[in-house]
């Protein structure tokens, strides 16, 4: 036991290092603080990318211990200075945003709390603060007081998630998978299908839909799957639609779709990850109409709202 209690106390001796005084965390802030106002300030005299490669050695494991600056100057050299810089007013062709400096301010604080919004009374101010927003969500979709739902670290997830929901509820499972069409476009983000597999639809009938001119599902054809589906004693089970594709921006005949899928009583989920926080624009709203139909949903904060990818 003495041995043990020896061994308890040096582990927690060595753990100290791992601990700031305030004038060292002073010290350390104000070197991120430079970095930072360094990296906007000369922001738009950057180039927008760069195709050279990272030093893979920079990121090798030490056995030392390495300064801020040296930590800053790797960073600042072999990531910031290379590929795409989201920041940069340059930047125009791909999904994610700049990044929102109130919102990096916001994610330090979660970061330094290290709240654990899992369960209520963990952390009971961070739970209200996710129903809060939840209910933001909600009210601005359409979508009932009763629906329910959560934060995820990405679309990836929140598909995941989604489409979980979808199998559970109808009962998609085993034999029935086989039997069961999903119907969709060609236009439909990696994620949706990389989702199906992973919970078992890999199976499943996978149905692509005809697009108009403007890379838009063509409802008429989807109803006519349907139906020849009906007919070949097949089993409709989920639709999914885009507010907004990766590839054109593209937002599916929402409200018709909706329809369709009331009418056969199908899972009518929407990918609104690119595209959904443009319904905030008045003159985009009425694209969008016809989303509150949707037994499913998915907004992506990263894009639409140019959070930083820390906030979930």
């Amino acid at each position: 036991m003495e041995k043990l209690k020896d061994h308890i106390l040096a582990l927690e001796e060595k753990s100290k290092e791992l601990e700031f005084s305030e004038t060292e965390r002073n010290e350390l802030v104000a070197k991120v603080r430079d970095f930072a106002n360094h990296f906007l300030k000369n922001l738009n005299e950057q180039k927008t990318y760069s195709d050279e490669k990272p030093n893979s050695e920079s990121f090798s494991f030490k056995d030392q211990k390495q300064s801020i600056e040296e930590i800053l100057k790797i960073y600042s050299k072999q990531v910031a200075d290379k590929g795409i810089k989201p920041a940069s007013a340059g930047h125009f062709g791909y999904i994610p945003g700049g990044g929102v400096f109130a919102s990096a301010l916001a994610d330090f604080l979660a970061c330094i709390t290290n709240e654990y919004a899992g369960v209520y009374f963990s952390s009971p101010g961070a739970v209200e603060m996710e129903n809060e927003l939840l209910d933001w969500l909600k009210d601005l979709f359409g979508f009932p007081e009763r629906s329910v739902g959560n934060l995820a670290s990405g679309g990836s997830i929140a598909t995941l998630i989604a489409f979980t929901a979808a199998r559970d509820r109808l009962g998609i499972k085993g034999g029935k998978v086989s039997k069961s069409v999903i119907y969709l476009s060609e236009q439909v983000h990696h994620c949706v299908n990389k989702a199906l597999r992973i919970i078992g639809l890999e199976d499943a009938v996978i149905r692509y839909l005809e697009m108009d001119e403007n890379w838009r599902i063509d409802p008429k054809n989807l109803a006519e799957q349907i139906e020849n589906d009906r007919s070949e004693e097949l089993n409709p089970f989920m639709i999914i639609a885009s507010a907004g594709t990766t590839d054109t921006g593209a937002i599916d005949p929402l409200r018709e779709i909706g329809q369709i899928a009331k009418k056969n009583n199908i899972w009518y989920h929407v990918d609104a990850a690119y595209g959904g926080f443009f319904i905030l624009v008045d003159s985009k709203k009425q694209m969008f109409e016809g989303i509150e139909m949707a037994d499913s949903l998915i907004v992506d904060p990263h894009k639409g709202l140019f959070l930083p990818f820390g906030i979930g």
